[in-house]
């Protein structure tokens, strides 16, 4: 039996390559969410972050 987990993965655009870098993976989306925010504040010229829904399949 394969049960589907719904994650969300933080992602960012690196600019030089243009393609996702993934940061962290988080079980919800209010987790990511906050992630972001502190992400940006360390960073705050990293403004190509976004989340992402992935699944993560296991058996």
């Amino acid at each position: 039996m394969t049960f589907v987990k719904t994650m969300y993965a933080v992602l960012k655009i690196e600019t030089y390559e243009n393609r996702p870098t993934c940061l962290h993976i988080f079980d919800s989306v209010a987790d990511a969410e906050y992630f972001v925010r502190e992400y940006k504040e360390k960073h705050p010229r990293s403004s190509k972050i976004y989340i992402e829904n992935t699944s993560y399949s296991y058996y």
